[in-house]
């Protein structure tokens, strides 16, 4: 009888999309509209039926939100208030999305659960990217059995899956930001300068950025992990393979910001910046001002704070122990059980060491960051650390192999990786 990890994997993973997009399907029809749903769906329909203007999109890059209201376009008699003063006035100053966006779906138009309906199918395919790519990184890292593994946990993960059928942003930063990490761990596991790797790593990067502002938070942790000798040995001396990693990493970043200036439409117009301590700058024009006004809108809200409330208590600050507390109570039991094992047993083990901390350090690094921030508003905030966690919990399969293993730390490539498929190496 053949073993069950010898079976294709296509066969244990079609049902469990299938299954995943029954369950999100199904919960989407009795769903109401979120308070947030109907602002990134109307800046999405607005983006594109205005031709790419993105003047809703201050805090949230226009990419997401386009590809929600796509569907919207097979409906012809949708309306999009284009002649309300919330769009030709911008104001109330920070707010004039929430009016429009609330002239858009509840007085322009009057098919809501449609128009709901179909903004948030998209999201639900982008649900299931996300699983794809953490099935090949999961694979690629630990093995075949490890990459089923992590499909399962990426499709059934309950704060994924509840998030991943709203039209929000939060998903698609998560999906996009996972992919740049993916990708540039397969730029980094080669000698020499791979184009096509690094053309794919530069434009995910770009999606990331396009895709959710905080998703600019994680080029401080990429430039620490270029650094780390966290990759197969090359020859030469470590300073300069290093540094080779660090400017195909700021090169990557150079052709992002071109990726984003073409999901911003490449506008080009006069500064929009909202601090004080920048408005001198609104007199000049340049590339996506956009872009550049809405980081600024993000940071301020960063530093500033929102009503939150924990414990019993609000603050307009925020609290340092909002986001711990929230992981602890969302975040399932078994999770939180065989997250603390996986990460003991691959870290304890020098040949699955390097991996892990891969996944591990921009996790806690964004956890910290997150517990920085000013905005405590809801578990979603977490998400873009929780595929790079549930790849890791996948390793578990691969630790328990190599423990068993009497082979030393030096004999990595004879080691079993599921299906007898080897981690990619240099050559």
């Amino acid at each position: 009888m053949a073993k069950w990890h010898s079976i294709p994997a296509t066969w244990t993973a079609v049902p469990l999309f299938l299954l995943f997009f029954w369950l999100a399907l199904n919960s989407m029809v009795w769903d109401s509209p979120t308070m947030d749903e109907q602002n990134h769906l109307a800046r999405g329909i607005a983006f594109l039926r205005s031709g790419g203007d993105p003047r809703l999109s201050l805090e949230h890059p226009p990419l997401i939100n386009s590809l929600s209201a796509l569907p919207l376009l097979l409906l012809p008699d949708v309306v999009v208030p284009f002649d309300h003063p919330s769009w030709a006035e911008m104001s109330p100053p920070d707010t004039y999305w929430y009016v429009f966006a609330e002239e858009f779906l509840w007085q322009a138009n009057h098919d809501v659960t449609r128009m709901i309906f179909l903004g948030r199918l998209p999201v639900v395919f982008l649900t299931m990217g996300l699983a794809l790519v953490g099935f090949h990184f999961a694979r690629e890292l630990w093995g075949g059995s490890a990459g089923l593994l992590a499909l399962f946990l990426l499709l059934f993960e309950p704060n994924i899956l509840a998030h991943g059928r709203l039209i929000t942003t939060d998903l698609g930063g998560a999906l996009f930001s996972f992919l740049a990490f993916y990708l540039l761990w397969r730029l980094w596991q080669t000698a020499g300068w791979r184009w096509q790797r690094w053309l794919w790593a530069g434009v995910a990067i770009g999606l990331a950025f396009g895709s959710k502002l905080s998703t600019l938070g994680f080029l401080p942790i990429w430039g620490m992990l270029a650094v780390l000798p966290l990759y197969p040995p090359q020859p030469g001396p470590y300073w300069r393979i290093a540094g080779r990693r660090v400017v195909q990493l700021g090169t990557a970043v150079l052709l992002a910001l071109l990726v984003t200036w073409a999901i911003f439409g490449f506008e080009w117009g006069p500064s929009r910046f909202p601090s004080e301590t920048l408005q001198f700058l609104n007199s000049v024009s340049g590339p996506m001002p956009t872009f550049w006004a809405g980081l600024d809108q993000i940071l301020n809200v960063s530093r500033g704070g929102r009503a939150a409330f924990l414990l019993g208590e609000f603050s307009n600050e925020g609290f340092l122990l909002y986001f711990p507390i929230a992981f602890l109570v969302k975040t399932p039991l078994a999770i939180l059980i065989t997250l603390p094992i996986a990460a003991v047993l691959l870290l304890w083990q020098r040949r699955t060491r390097q991996r892990a901390l891969y996944l591990l350090i921009p996790a806690v690094y964004y956890f910290a960051l997150s517990m920085w921030s000013g905005v405590n508003i809801g578990y979603r905030h977490l998400l873009p650390m929780l595929p790079l966690l549930l790849v890791l919990i996948s390793g578990i399969v691969t630790g328990v192999q190599v423990s068993g293993d009497k082979v030393s730390g030096e004999q990595v490539s004879g080691a079993r990786w599921g299906r007898n498929r080897p981690p990619i190496t240099d050559q």
